[in-house]
Order: structure tokens, then sequence, then C-alpha cells
């Protein structure tokens, strides 16, 4: 019996300690004050973004520059004839008015004579029809005479005057054709290729020779069209050459159309060429000057 006792007595010690120990384990865990900075800390910052990959720049720079003339001009034959004279050879300099080439002027001087004395001739004719016209007016007025004749004097006198202004035509082209036997240079420049030589018969409109005027150049490249810094006209832009020699220049005029294939378009930088030390034809590249 008294066993029985220490056992009632025993559980009822032990019931509120159990009832504690439950609670505890259902009611949530309250973090420390160090734990609960750090978890708000992490809630402030924002979420982070993908890692990517940053690309260089692109390149302020185009290769496969080429220079070119900023004006050039094949230069042909007004005439057919006989080449007698090439007074310059091919790499020399020449200036605008100098005489290139020349072509024998007996057969054009002969004509131009020839309309000359026409001209002469039919001037003089025109002078008597004019005094036939003033006389058989006179002789009209006068009661003699028919008006029919001074019909027939004035349709003379106009007849006389057109042939005068055809032969007169005339003798300007003949003229001109003598005058074409003499060829000049256009413009200053270099005779770049002799396309004749002397004693060679040519023909009207046949190819001479090609001059090239080098006191300015072209470099002229293929620029991204993503680059349009390239494509701003006055930008300053620096050429050089395969040696490191560098030139300054502006651009000039670019092309308008874009390659599909390459995504370019044509830039053409104008470089001044003073005493021609940059060559047509040299490569290089091109880069934006700062």
């Amino acid at each position: 019996m008294k066993c029985l006792v220490l056992l009632v007595l025993l559980m009822a010690l032990l019931a509120p300690a159990s009832t504690a120990l439950a609670a505890s384990q259902d009611a949530p865990e309250e973090s420390s004050p160090s734990l609960r900075v750090q978890r708000n800390t992490a809630l402030l910052q924002p979420p982070l973004e993908p890692s990517v990959e940053r690309q260089p720049p692109e390149a302020s720079y185009v290769e496969g520059a080429i220079l070119q003339p900023v004006r050039s001009a094949v230069v042909s034959s007004e005439v057919s004839g006989l080449l007698e004279k090439f007074h310059a050879e091919e790499g020399d300099r020449v200036s605008k008015g100098q005489v290139i080439a020349e072509i024998s002027r007996r057969r054009f001087a002969v004509n131009a004579d020839r309309a000359r004395t026409r001209v002469k001739s039919l001037e003089m004719a025109v002078k008597t029809a004019k005094k036939n016209c003033e006389l058989k007016r006179k002789i009209l007025s006068e009661g003699a005479g028919t008006e029919q004749e001074l019909l027939n004097a004035d349709a003379a006198l106009e007849a006389r005057e057109a042939e005068l202004a055809e032969a007169r035509y005339q003798l300007r082209l003949a003229l001109i054709d003598l005058d074409g036997c003499t060829i000049k240079a256009p413009f200053d420049g270099f005779i770049e290729q002799r396309f004749k030589s002397c004693f060679e018969t040519v023909e009207k409109s046949e190819k001479l020779f090609e001059i090239v005027d080098a006191s300015s150049v072209y470099a002229v490249a293929n620029a991204p069209a993503s680059m349009p810094e390239f494509f701003d006209k006055g930008r300053r832009v620096l050429f050089t050459d395969a040696s490191g020699n560098t030139f300054a220049g502006v651009v000039h005029k670019h092309g308008m159309k874009i390659d599909p294939k390459s995504n370019t378009r044509k830039v053409f930088v104008l470089i001044p060429n003073d005493g021609s030390v940059l060559q047509i034809g040299v490569s290089g590249q091109l880069r934006l000057a700062k």
C-alpha cells in the first residue's frame, strides 16, 4: 500500500515538468540578435545578376585603306591623224595648259585656209548683193524697174547671207580641228600612262594619255557601319602606311550603300599631298584622331 502511494506522488511531481517541456518544443524558436541582423541584411541585398562576359571595345581603326587620286583624266584625241610629237613621259610632272602631244596639222591647216577663203569670197558676194538691192530699190522709187526685180534682188541677198553663215560655221569647225592637233594638260599633275607613241596613227576619241592630280589624295577604305565616327564629314583621321609614316586628313565623303556581307561602307579621307610624298596605290591603316 505504501508503494502505491509513493508512485502516485512521484507521478504528480513529474507532470508539470513534462508539460513545460512539451510547450517549449511546440513554441517557435526565438533567434538571437546577431542572427536577426544577418537575416535582415540578406533581405536588403539585391538579387545577384548573372555574370556577363564583357567584350573589348571595337577598335577605332580600319585596315586596308588604299590611296587613290582625287582627280584624274584620260585625255583622248579630238581629231584623226598622225601623232608627230609626245613631249612628256610617264611619271613626268606637267602644268595646266602645257603641250603634251601634237598631231600633224598639215591637212587641218589646209582645210582651215580653204574655209577662210570661202568666207572672204562670200563676204564680198554679200556686199555686192546688198548694193544690188539698194540700186533696185532706188530705181523702183524713181518709177523705173519693177517690184519683181526688187524681190529677186532681196532673195539673192538672203541666199548669199545664208551661204556666208554656213561658211563661217565651217571655218569655226576647221579651226577647232586645227586647234585639236595640239593636246594640252587639263590640270596640274603627272603623266600616269601613255597609250600611244610617236608616229602612230590615232583616231578621233582614241585615248592618248592619263593624267593624275596628286596634290591631294583619297585614302579609301571599307569602314564598319557600326562605327559612325568614320562617316562624320570633317572628322580628323590619320593614315599610316606600311613604313609607319602617318599623315593627317579629314573625312570628305562616304558611300551611302552598306555591303550586306561585310556590313561596311566606303569612306573617303582627303589628305593633302604637298610635294607628292604619298604615292597612288599605297595601302595602309585609317585611325580616328583624338
